[in-house]
């Protein structure tokens, strides 16, 4: 069985979408690319299914350990994964977080979708390579970060996820996911 997503609204973020679902139509609000029809297949693993909801994922929540030893939770705009696992996000180098990851690179992740949610734990590494910077620069940085993708201020944060607890409507998995790459 597949559900089609199409888009019903011109603009090109945050758009309405039709969901056909079992031949009915269903609106939501999602942040698709209008140009694409996305096809979600029943049949899909699901390691699959989830990276797919990491994918349209713009926001999450990353966490480092303070210095006695409690989760620091802290909002953090998604700018690039890959698989189940990889999350990429910027901050600033003076930041607290960055200061915590730099004592100790122990971090969680989690994000979520409307029956749909994944939490990590795994570890952070901080990245001022300047072609990866570039690499993952967006726009909107500037308003953080005004000397562009070279600001000595913007760091890259990589999270890898080492172990995962996934919900996906219904279906509970804990497992490991992957052994610390750093």
């Amino acid at each position: 069985m597949t559900a089609i997503i199409d888009s019903c609204d011109q603009q090109k973020y945050r758009h309405k979408y039709l969901i056909w679902y079992f031949g009915f139509a269903v609106l939501c609000n999602t942040a698709y690319p209008v140009s694409e029809n996305i096809y979600i297949s029943m049949e899909q693993s699901l390691e699959q299914r989830i990276t797919r909801v990491l994918e349209r994922c713009e926001d999450l929540i990353l966490a480092s350990i303070d210095s006695d030893g409690f989760p620091r939770p802290v909002p953090m705009c998604k700018i690039h994964s890959a698989g189940i696992n990889e999350v990429w996000v910027s901050t600033g180098a003076d930041s607290v977080k960055v200061a915590q990851f730099r004592e100790n690179p122990k971090a969680g992740l989690c994000y979520f979708e409307k029956g749909r949610s994944m939490v990590m734990t795994g570890y952070v590494e901080i990245i001022r390579d300047d072609e990866k910077r570039k690499n993952l620069w967006e726009e909107w940085m500037y308003r953080h970060y005004p000397q562009g993708p070279t600001d000595p201020n913007f760091v890259l944060l990589r999270f890898i996820g080492s172990s995962a607890t996934i919900w996906y409507e219904g279906e509970f998995v804990h497992e490991v996911i992957a052994e610390k790459e750093m």
